[in-house]
């Protein structure tokens, strides 16, 4: 078996590919393990690759994350077991410290804005300081204008090596929690290996009604004033701002008013006549 490190030297967050070989080729399906080992003597990280057709491997891992990368020589040891033999070799390298990147996590909702009903994607990338994104999770919870949670999910980024994305659907309204607003979506996420203090992003969209159920709420009091409307224009206002046919009736009971009483005086002298 032979191993080799790609570079002599590394420093800071770098990757760092191992390369091997298992001679002659294995029959069957086998596996090598890689294992890195600091200066101290602790494993910093450790993989299991497959061997090709050829015997051949390749497997990287990101140095730097995690406070057991300090600076010195690492050794890389590499093993397999074929056709019931167990076989082994080892590297060296130079490693010192310098800039590391943090893990880190993007955000972003669509649409931005939201009916009383509706379908909200929640979707970001990821960057894994620990080497990788796989095992690792994105927490997201979503806080309406007064704070409370009506949502939470966990999902599994998907990508290659250090990078990766991911992405949930939720569906608005269907609680009292879901008051008009807007609405605060925050993304967590930490790495398998790196600092236990997550890193956060966040995005907004504006809850409401639509439109549409916006004018279907409205007929209501549109006929009520329309129907106000048209009392108000029966009878068209005079000068004194009272209605005009007002007057007529007026005037019509003072007349049959007068006809009685002149009615009842020819009566009386009729029968004083008498």
């Amino acid at each position: 078996m032979a191993v080799s490190v790609e570079l002599d030297a590394y420093s800071g967050e770098a990757p760092i590919t191992v390369l091997g070989s298992v001679t002659p080729p294995p029959s069957a399906s086998t596996f090598a393990t890689v294992v890195w080992i600091n200066p101290q003597g602790v494993a910093v990280a450790t993989n299991i690759v497959p061997l090709d057709s050829l015997g051949d491997f390749q497997t990287t891992t990101l140095a730097g994350c995690t406070p057991a990368w300090t600076p010195g020589t690492y050794t890389v040891t590499a093993s397999a077991v074929s056709s019931g033999a167990t076989a082994s070799a080892r590297a060296t390298f130079q490693y010192s410290l310098g800039v590391v990147s943090a893990d880190n996590v993007t955000a972003k909702v669509t649409p931005t804005v939201v009916s009383l009903d509706g379908n909200v994607t929640i979707s970001g990338t990821v960057t894994a300081c620990s080497g990788s994104v796989n095992y690792t999770s994105v927490v997201i919870l979503v806080r309406n204008p007064g704070g409370a949670t009506v949502f939470q999910d966990e999902v599994t980024p998907g990508g290659a090596a250090t990078f990766g994305n991911y992405s949930t659907t939720m569906v608005t309204g269907g609680t009292a929690l879901w008051t008009p607003g807007i609405y605060v979506v925050t993304s967590q996420y930490r790495s398998s290996s790196a600092s236990t203090s997550p890193v956060f992003a966040t995005a907004t969209f504006t809850y409401g009604q639509s439109p549409a159920t916006s004018s279907s709420a409205s007929p209501s009091s549109t006929q009520t004033s329309t129907s106000q409307s048209s009392l108000t224009t029966t009878l068209p206002p005079s000068s004194t701002g009272q209605s005009g046919a007002l007057p007529l009736v007026v005037y019509a009971a003072v007349a049959i008013a007068v006809g009685i009483g002149v009615a009842f005086v020819a009566l009386r002298s009729r029968r004083k006549g008498s």
